[in-house]
């Protein structure tokens, strides 16, 4: 007989998912195991970003044409090179850390759209960013323009 837990969540019967052979000692997976299993695999996306950009934070990987933000402004320099990379790398952690903290609040059927605008919205504004960067403040009215070099007072 179930408990009153149980009937209140709805978990009064456990439905097995796929059949293992008694024979070997291995228990049935039950839908609350698959559910969870499930639930862990959605943590796998954020991780992966998170692992694979934590080489660029620290500076690891040299200029190359294959791993990295590969920008034209990233191959001026070897300094614009570590320091795009750091950038871009740290606001992908930063959006995959809002993937993982949906993964683990958000409800299932969201998670992966929640993840993907965030990852999708930090490339957008990792790819407007330079054009807005394109005007540096020099001193107090005063905005030298890289692209034209033109300096307005």
């Amino acid at each position: 007989m179930p408990s009153l837990p149980q009937i209140l969540t709805g978990n009064s019967r456990r439905q097995p998912v796929a059949e293992k052979s008694q024979a070997e000692g291995e228990e049935t997976m039950t839908t609350t195991d698959a559910e969870a299993r499930a639930r862990i695999r959605q943590f796998m996306p954020p991780l992966m970003i998170i692992l694979v950009s934590v080489p660029l934070v620290f500076g690891l990987i040299p200029r190359n044409g294959f791993y990295g933000i590969r920008v034209r402004e990233a191959f001026a320099s070897e300094a614009s090179w570590y320091a795009i990379n750091r950038l871009g790398s740290i606001a992908l952690v930063g959006a995959a850390l809002v993937w993982m903290a949906a993964a683990a609040y958000a409800p299932r059927p969201f998670v992966k759209p929640i993840g993907i605008a965030a990852i999708v919205l930090t490339l957008a504004v990792l790819v407007i960013t330079p054009r807005v960067d394109a005007v540096i403040r020099v001193s107090p009215g005063a905005w030298v323009c890289q692209q034209d070099n033109y300096l307005r007072n």
